[in-house]
């Protein structure tokens, strides 16, 4: 994921040398742009994430602190999806709502397929 959005640092290495340069500014604008729209959620739901861009922003800055919290979370989605686990600091009573409307929709929409198959 970090390599699809272009956030990862440049990385020269030969033989047992290795030099690790900065991040590439050539992202894809949409991906990070999506996501740096949804970054006070993603800031929001985590005292980790919350203490971490704080100590990024204090020693760096705002701007790169955000591309930071950027990065990480374009980590975390890879692992997710890599893994087939839910998010760590995920509310589980909102989640359990959410799965249970959807269930629900699903029904209301296999019960009308059903009806339009009779018809």
């Amino acid at each position: 994921m970090g390599v699809y959005s272009h956030r990862v640092p440049k990385v020269d290495a030969s033989n047992k040398s290795e030099k690790i340069g900065c991040v590439n500014k050539c992202s894809r604008k949409l991906s990070i742009g999506l996501l740096l729209q949804g970054l006070m959620h993603i800031y929001n739901s985590s005292e980790y994430l919350q203490n971490f861009y704080k100590s990024k922003k204090g020693w760096k800055g705002a701007g790169k602190a955000r591309v930071a919290i950027a990065r990480k979370t374009f980590t975390y989605i890879y692992q997710m999806l890599k893994k087939y686990e839910y998010y760590r600091w995920m509310d589980k009573k909102n989640h359990a709502r959410k799965m249970s409307e959807y269930r629900s929709f699903l029904k209301r929409k296999e019960s009308e397929a059903d009806i339009k198959k009779i018809a």
